[in-house]
This record gives C-alpha cells, sequence and structure tokens, in this order.
C-alpha cells in the first residue's frame, strides 16, 4: 500500500515533484511529441534519437534490515539515445548508443552519469561465412544489495568481440571467436575486483530444417585481477583461468510455443591458491508460451555458479555461490497502445567452498522479487510506462536481510 501511496505522489502535482520537474517534464513531452508529428522516426528507420526521464522512489535505497533505520529517496534519470540499424549488401551496421545522469533528491552522493554502448558490424564474407565484430561498454551502479554500504560504486566494463559461423557443409556450422573485456569499479571491492580477461571459444552447430539448433562450445577465459596484490594470509589470488563447455539446444515445437535449454560445465584453476579453485554444473530452460496474439507467459529454471571470495570473513567463509532461480512472467496486450506484465521470481543461494576453519552454518539467502507493469505507447514517437517492485531476501544470517519497495513512472520520446 505504502508503495501505491508513492506512486500516486509521483503521478501527482505535489509542491515536491513540481519542484523536482518530474511533472513538466513529463507534460512537456507530451506536448512536444504532438507538436513534432512530422519529425518522429518510424520503428524501421534507419537511425532513431530516444530522449528520456524516469522518475523512481525506494523505500529503502541501501538494502538494510528491519533491524536498521531504512534510507528512502526519489531519484530521476535522465538520458539521451540514438540507435543506427543500416544494411548495406550482404553486411549490417549497428549502433546502439545512451548518455543517462542520475540525480537522487536527497542523497547528493549517490548520483552519477553513465555512457553505455553497443556498436556491431554483422559482416559476411559469402551467405556461408558470417560473423559479427563488436565493441561494448556497460556502466552502471552495484546494488547495494550486493555490496552492502552506503558509497556510490560504479562498474564500468568494456568488452571487444570476432566471432565467426561457416557452414561446413549438410546442416553443420563451425563456429570460433576470441575477445577481450575489461571491468573497473570507481570504489575497489575484493568481492569484486577490476579484472583484464581474454575469451577464445570454439564450437560446433547442427541447424535443422526446421530452424532447430544444438550447439557446443568450449570457452577458456584467462584473467588478470588488475587493482589487488596477491595476498597468502587470505588467500587472495590475481590470476585465474576459467573454462566452460556448453552444450545448448533451441526447440521450436509450435508456433506458438519455444524451449531453449543448456548445461554448462565451468572449471575456475587459480594461479597460486588451488583452495580457491571450484567446479560445477550450470544449466538452464526456457519455455515460451503465446496461447493468443495479446497474451504471452514465460516460465524459466536457471542454475548458476559465480565465484564469491568473501576473503576470511568469518560471516562468510565461501569461495562460490551456487544460485537456483525460477521465474514466472506473463504480458498482456490489452490494446494496440497499451500492454501490461508481471513476473515472480525467486532465488535460492547457497555459498560454498569455504577455504577456513568453520565458525558458523555458511550462508543461505532466498530472494523474492515480484513485479508488475504497465505501458503506453500514445503512437509510434511516444511511450509511458509506470511499474511496481517488491523485493524481500531472507538469510540464515541476520545482517543479510531486507525488504524492500521501488515505485517508477517514466516517459520517452522517439525521434
Amino acid at each position: 500500500m505504502a508503495v501505491l501511496v508513492k506512486l500516486s505522489e509521483l503521478l501527482s502535482p505535489s509542491p515536491r515533484i513540481r519542484r523536482r520537474w518530474v511533472v513538466p517534464a513529463i507534460v512537456c513531452a507530451v506536448a512536444a511529441a504532438f507538436l513534432v508529428q512530422p519529425a518522429v522516426a518510424d520503428e524501421g528507420d534507419t537511425l532513431n534519437v530516444t530522449v528520456g526521464v524516469t522518475r523512481t522512489y525506494s523505500d529503502n535505497v541501501f538494502s538494510v534490515p528491519d533491524t536498521s533505520p531504512k534510507q528512502s529517496d526519489f531519484s530521476s534519470v535522465y538520458s539521451v539515445g540514438v540507435r543506427l540499424d543500416k544494411p548495406y549488401s550482404l553486411q549490417r551496421f549497428q549502433l546502439n548508443a545512451t548518455e543517462s545522469r542520475t540525480r537522487y533528491d536527497d542523497l547528493p552522493n549517490l548520483d552519477s552519469d553513465s555512457r553505455n554502448y553497443r556498436a556491431a558490424w554483422l559482416w559476411a564474407l559469402t551467405p556461408h561465412l558470417t560473423g559479427t565484430l563488436s565493441e561494448d561498454r556497460v556502466q552502471s551502479q552495484i546494488p547495494f544489495s550486493l555490496i552492502g554500504g552506503t558509497q556510490l560504486n560504479q562498474s564500468t566494463s568494456k568488452s571487444r568481440n570476432f566471432n565467426l559461423d561457416g557452414w561446413v557443409g549438410g546442416a553443420w556450422h563451425v563456429m570460433a571467436g576470441y575477445g577481450t573485456s575489461t571491468s573497473t569499479t570507481t570504489q575497489a571491492i575484493l568481492s569484486a575486483p577490476a579484472t583484464s580477461s581474454h575469451n577464445y571459444n570454439a564450437g560446433l552447430r547442427y541447424v535443422a530444417r526446421s530452424g532447430n539448433t544444438i550447439t557446443f562450445l568450449q570457452r577458456w577465459l584467462p584473467t588478470e585481477n588488475t587493482d589487488i596484490s596477491l595476498d597468502p594470509t587470505n588467500l587472495i589470488d590475481t590470476q585465474f583461468t576459467d573454462r566452460e563447455s556448453d552444450l545448448s539446444v533451441t526447440w521450436r515445437p509450435t508456433g506458438k510455443s519455444s524451449f531453449d535449454g543448456g548445461v554448462t560445465y565451468k572449471t575456475r584453476d587459480n594461479l597460486h591458491f588451488s583452495q580457491r579453485n571450484f567446479s560445477g554444473t550450470a544449466a538452464r530452460l526456457i519455455y515460451g508460451w503465446t496461447p493468443t496474439g495479446k497474451l504471452s507467459i514465460n516460465v524459466s529454471a536457471l542454475r548458476t555458479i559465480l565465484p564469491y571470495a568473501a576473503f576470511g570473513n568469518t560471516l562468510e567463509n565461501s569461495t562460490y555461490v551456487v544460485n537456483q532461480t525460477l521465474t514466472l512472467g506473463a504480458g498482456w496486450s490489452i490494446s494496440g497502445k497499451t500492454s501490461a506484465n508481471l513476473s515472480f521470481s525467486r532465488t535460492h543461494s547457497d555459498f560454498r567452498g569455504p577455504v577456513f576453519a568453520v565458525t558458523s552454518p555458511a550462508r543461505i539467502d532466498d530472494l523474492n522479487v515480484a513485479q508488475v507493469g504497465i505501458s503506453w505507447a500514445a503512437d509510434r514517437w511516444i511511450s509511458l510506462s509506470a511499474s511496481v517492485v517488491h523485493s524481500d531476501r531472507s538469510s540464515n544470517i541476520g545482517s543479510f536481510q531486507f525488504n524492500g519497495n521501488v515505485a517508477q513512472i517514466g516517459a520517452a520520446l522517439r525521434f
């Protein structure tokens, strides 16, 4: 109920919101849309420019447990984006870039600017030898639910990748690729150190006449931690190599349903401290069903294995975490211009791989996230949206429990 009240506050012309320019911004956006109709872009245009504003209320910004004082706040995100999609003969050139500014009402130390982009050349020497050359940049704030604390910590990752897909006869394709990536954070933290890595991969794909596929890929990812020093006391390593063997399947049994699944066996080998090595099997199964033209339902079950080195923290004496996530989502096209969506997910997290004497039970978490949203496309050049999200995490270690609510409204213009 509190979230709905805050959502209504976002939408109402209260003095506080007027001071923050949210309602004026949305009103101006709507007015501008109808004034500039001849200049707006269509979905199939080569170049589109998008301008957007999003207003958010969070009642627990720092994801602290109920036993601690909670900090609530409003924030605004202003963004400008450009999208380019240009085919030329067998080639295709794409660019998707967004510049954003995030500003908080009462917590200016969390203000940030971000620049995200993806540039790609979908190349083809012949119709049977194709691939992609791409460069990506992703910049975002690391959620406080993952790192704790109250200080802004922004992560920036950059990657460059080259891959090819060559038809070798029948239904068989050979695949190969190479890439580099770097990641940094504005504040150095041991649980998410800055890294520099290479990605080598190769494999085979079987493509049936129906379009269903089976793919096997072998990946090798040598990585260096670039902002931490070797620490024999806490077993902090500076270099490791991940190896992944991945088998994936796509299957479309009917025009209304689809399955995407896969299994990945992963091993991590540290250069200096084998105590931090781990291995295991990850898996995914995603089912999509569209019973009518207006209703879609998606169900997914995921198992992931991720590093989580606590480096001597007696509360979190672990090296990796196994997450098991079940998600149910649905989308409903209410009309040609209005759509609604809802989803619920539950993630069970099991922290494993202790490297020191066990002094307490291993950490176990359960995270529930429920979301409902609605969007309205007044026309192809303008869209409005609103959503409410509730999150709660239980844990056998009280300091990691939290619950929070987020309400959000947004408007976007596309030219």
